[in-house]
């Protein structure tokens, strides 16, 4: 493996780590304090991800890849951010009920796993380059 293949698998774990983050927020030291999730900049990191893994694909093929796993998760990618994208349009219009944030929420949770379960041998890999 040569380090332009490694340097693309920690951006992606990067991009993996700030989808998991975003449901709690980010800490702002010029706002001093937490902000709430942002749904625009889920789908921002979301999309670099699905780039960043198709680059991945097409330039190195690596076995711990395969055509069908690139597949589901650009199905995920499309479909389950899709819907943090509704959800968080919904939630931000004024007089919104807890409930949409709820939804926003455990919609950006869901989407977050099903990458999670698409991605995971290229997870298992970068654990064991982080481990070298």
């Amino acid at each position: 493996m040569n380090e332009e293949e490694k340097s693309l698998l920690l951006e992606i774990s990067e991009l993996y780590k700030k989808l998991k983050d975003e449901p709690n927020g980010t800490y702002s030291s010029i706002r001093g304090g937490l902000i709430k999730p942002d749904g625009n900049s889920y789908v921002r990191n979301a999309n670099s991800l699905k780039e960043k893994v198709e680059n991945l694909f097409n330039t190195f093929a690596p076995e711990y890849l395969d055509e069908e796993t690139l597949r589901q998760f650009i199905h995920t990618c499309n479909k389950e951010v899709g819907y943090v994208e509704y959800h968080y349009d919904k939630q931000i219009k004024p007089r919104s009920s807890k409930k949409a944030y709820s939804d926003f929420i455990r919609s950006m949770d869901f989407a977050t796993h099903q990458i999670e379960i698409n991605l995971s041998s290229l997870f298992n890999r970068i654990d064991e380059i982080r481990n070298e």
